[in-house]
């Protein structure tokens, strides 16, 4: 069992005050308001280093207060957008799923080992993936995925594209242009690497 931490006891207060939750930046603003001594680099978030650090730390403190909040019956929605307390959802009986990005912030290595050329290659990549979202999106549609729901596993996307593309050949009755359009679709997700 780890220690108590006291970022993770000021994050707790603060989001259990607010049980629509915070976005990461009402965090980080909240902790300067208390002037946390480990977001010492929040005060120059222009800095991509800088900025890079207190998201590090950030992330890290609130995964480690989501593994503790289990016990409790508890758990944490963590996304930049919206951090916020839920009820732990049946199903989750203490087995720990694979979760690469609780992996990455836990480790704090990744934090002692980055600098400022690999921040600024995680900032290009990140605004890539923004401008890649919308074909993105688009693909995921032509596979009868919605807007909104979590992204499929590859897995699922696969199945979805066999079996529409059963429905659609034509060879069995289907129009060759919604083929064509299912596998741009898939070619599209191919590029963007989540096949």
């Amino acid at each position: 069992m780890s220690m108590p931490c006291p970022l993770t006891d000021h994050l707790l207060q603060l989001l259990s005050a607010q049980p629509g939750g915070l976005s990461e930046y009402q965090l980080i603003q909240a902790l300067r308001q208390l002037d946390w001594p480990g977001l010492a680099d929040s005060h120059n978030l222009g800095d991509p280093l800088g900025l890079y650090r207190t998201h590090f730390i950030l992330f890290n403190a609130l995964y480690r207060l989501n593994d503790a909040l289990a016990a409790q019956g508890l758990q944490l929605e963590i996304n930049p957008l919206c951090i916020r307390l839920l009820p732990r959802t049946g199903g989750q009986d203490g087995l720990q799923q694979a979760d690469p990005l609780r992996d990455y912030y836990l480790d704090m290595g990744q934090l002692d080992s980055t600098g400022r050329e690999q921040v600024q290659a995680l900032l290009d990549g990140s605004l890539q993936r923004l401008l890649d979202a919308p074909a993105i999106a688009a693909a995921l549609e032509c596979l009868g995925f919605t807007a909104g729901q979590p992204q499929p596993a590859a897995a699922q996307i696969r199945l979805a594209y066999r079996k529409l593309a059963s429905q659609h050949h034509p060879d069995r009755g289907g129009c060759t242009r919604r083929l064509q359009a299912l596998n741009d679709a898939m070619q599209t997700l191919k590029q963007h690497r989540l096949l």
